[in-house]
């Protein structure tokens, strides 16, 4: 893992409880720059500690990744390059947050 992500890890797994989700996730991010690779360690990290992922918005959650998915794409297919978060936020008129919370919930899906 990163050692920037390093006090995100440290300040998640001080929370009280077992799961942790998306939310407290990216509001431990803040405006940290990170890419897929950077969460899959976060989130093995956080599991290597017994903490479970978890996402009580779900369904809003998805709602979202299919904005922030086309936008991805749409700006993929004009650049040639992946797309940084505030890029694709700014495509698709959602905040920042909403981005990040979006692509932290494709993660956990894809795993």
């Amino acid at each position: 893992m990163r050692r920037e992500l390093e006090p995100v890890l440290r300040s998640l797994l001080a929370r009280e409880g077992r799961a942790v989700d998306l939310d407290d996730i990216g509001d431990a991010i803040g405006t940290l720059a990170v890419g897929t690779d950077d969460i899959e360690d976060l989130f093995a990290e956080l599991e290597r500690h017994g903490r479970t992922i978890d996402d009580p918005a779900a369904s809003s959650v998805s709602a979202t990744l299919a904005v922030v998915l086309a936008a991805a794409r749409d700006l993929r297919r004009e650049r040639g390059e992946t797309p940084t978060p505030a890029a694709i936020a700014e495509r698709a008129g959602i905040p920042l947050a909403a981005v990040r919370r979006a692509l932290l919930f494709a993660s956990v899906v894809q795993r």
